[in-house]
């Protein structure tokens, strides 16, 4: 008996060291194609998606170790980054001027998909602790780049931290639909508390 509770206690300390330095996370391990109908224009094309998961470690800004960040989908006609299935008439209003605009389009050829998608989050008023998570993410593919843009993956963590910042100062609450995966059971305010120090 005594034994089981000493094995006990070693395992409850194990699972909390490890949820609270980011060793575990689900990832993807194999991709094939889908076919996605754009929620802005409606065109229909493929794109990858991953249909197999590995458990892995991961860092303490929760990027999955060894593993690159996936690009989002986006759609080869419009340019719109696929964060939705369906968008309301005020949505598809508000995005399909922005979409259309010589900035998005820059963007489009100078910046990852996770970086378009904070901007598109941008202009929908989406919270600060999505628009913090999604230049995270931006963040993370701009390190893909071996060096060559770590002026932009810089900018990014800037970005990621004001908004990150800025979701804390209005004290612990939760947001539904922005927390990262396989987390240990951490609310988004405690893995907000977690990135701001890791981003400092």
């Amino acid at each position: 008996m005594l034994m089981a509770l000493k094995i006990h206690k070693a395992g409850v300390f194990v699972c909390l060291a490890m949820t609270l330095l980011g060793i575990s996370e689900v990832n993807a391990a194999g991709i094939h194609m889908r076919d996605v109908i754009c929620a802005l224009c409606g065109k229909k094309y493929s794109t990858p998606y991953p249909v197999q998961f590995l458990w892995h470690g991961i860092r303490l800004d929760f990027k999955p170790a060894g593993m690159n960040s996936p690009a989002l989908a986006v759609c080869p006609k419009c340019g719109y980054v696929q964060h939705a299935k369906y968008l309301s008439k005020a949505e598809s209003t508000k995005l399909r001027g922005y979409i259309q605009s010589p900035e998005y389009k820059a963007m489009s050829n100078n910046h990852p998909s996770y970086y378009r998608l904070a901007k598109i989050y941008e202009v929908l008023g989406k919270n600060d602790l999505e628009l913090g998570f999604a230049y995270l993410r931006a963040s993370w593919q701009e390190e893909q780049g071996g060096g060559k843009r770590d002026d932009e993956m810089r900018e990014c963590l800037a970005y990621s931290l004001k908004h990150i910042c800025a979701y804390l100062e209005n004290g612990p609450y939760d947001v539904k639909g922005a927390s990262f995966v396989g987390c240990g059971g951490l609310n988004n305010y405690k893995i907000a508390q977690l990135l701001k120090a890791e981003l400092l």
